[in-house]
């Protein structure tokens, strides 16, 4: 079985909309979603997502599928069961929070790039959940939950 598969339609709607409220620079910008269908800790941590910018070598073996004819600009990696146990709400903090990893750079030739956290990010992200703090840890315990499962039904 192959670790990667292609999102579900709901994976786009939520981008897009995410996109539309919250990142207007990213407009022009082509990402490629997929499932993670296996669990990924980084220091000690499960990652539920990530993004990465994308290379000429993958810009180059993408262009046919995306959009514009040049290949994808982002990737956003989504743990799969993440996605399955999130409710409507934190899917969308869950794309919003990957998304305030990019930076448009417009004069740039290539203008699609990464950044790591900021302070007015962080602060952000704190006003925009201040209903459910905790909703990432939360997230992140069920899925680990859910993966350890499913390691458990392997054996």
């Amino acid at each position: 079985m192959n670790r990667y598969e292609p999102v579900t339609d709901d994976v786009l709607t939520v981008l897009k909309a995410v996109r539309e409220d919250h990142f207007p620079d990213l407009q022009g910008a082509e990402f490629l979603c997929v499932f993670d269908t296996k669990k990924k800790v980084t220091k000690g941590k499960l990652e539920l997502a990530s993004i990465s910018a994308v290379d000429e070598m993958k810009k180059f073996l993408t262009m046919d599928d995306a959009m514009n004819g040049e290949g994808y600009d982002y990737i956003v990696r989504i743990d799969k069961l993440a996605w399955h146990y999130a409710t409507g709400e934190n899917k969308v903090r869950l794309l919003r929070h990957e998304l305030r990893h990019t930076r448009v750079e417009s004069e740039n030739l290539k203008p699609w790039k990464l950044r790591g956290h900021t302070i007015e990010d962080f602060q952000s992200e704190i006003r925009l959940n201040a209903d459910n703090v905790q909703w990432a840890m939360d997230l992140a315990t069920v899925t680990l939950a859910a993966h350890e499962q499913n390691e458990g039904s392997d054996s």
